[in-house]
C-alpha cells in the first residue's frame, strides 16, 4: 500500500507500507510484533501454536510448524511480505 505526502518544500513523495513476516508465537516474537505494531507496518505471522497477544497485532496469521520452510515462504510470498 502506497501513501503519497506533501512535503514542507512542496515535493511529492511516495510512501511504502512495509509487510513485515513475524516467525514463530514466543515471546520474543510476541514483544518484536508490539513494537511493529507502532509503526504502520503490515505485519503477518506464522506460528505453531496461537498466541494470542500476536494473533490481536497481525492482519492475518497462519498456524503451521516454523521449521516448515516451504509453507512459510509460499505464505510470505502470498502476502507480499518484504
Amino acid at each position: 500500500m502506497d501513501n503519497v505526502i506533501k512535503t514542507p518544500t512542496g515535493c511529492t513523495r511516495r510512501l511504502h507500507t512495509m509487510r513485515v513476516l513475524a516467525v514463530g508465537g514466543g515471546g520474543r516474537e510476541h514483544a518484536i510484533v508490539e513494537a511493529l505494531a507502532r509503526s504502520d507496518a503490515e505485519i503477518y505471522a506464522c506460528m505453531k501454536n496461537n498466541n494470542p497477544g500476536i494473533a490481536r497485532r497481525v492482519k492475518d496469521s497462519l498456524l503451521v510448524d516454523e521449521k516448515d520452510v516451504a509453507k512459510v515462504v509460499e505464505y510470505a510470498v502470498s502476502r507480499d511480505v518484504e
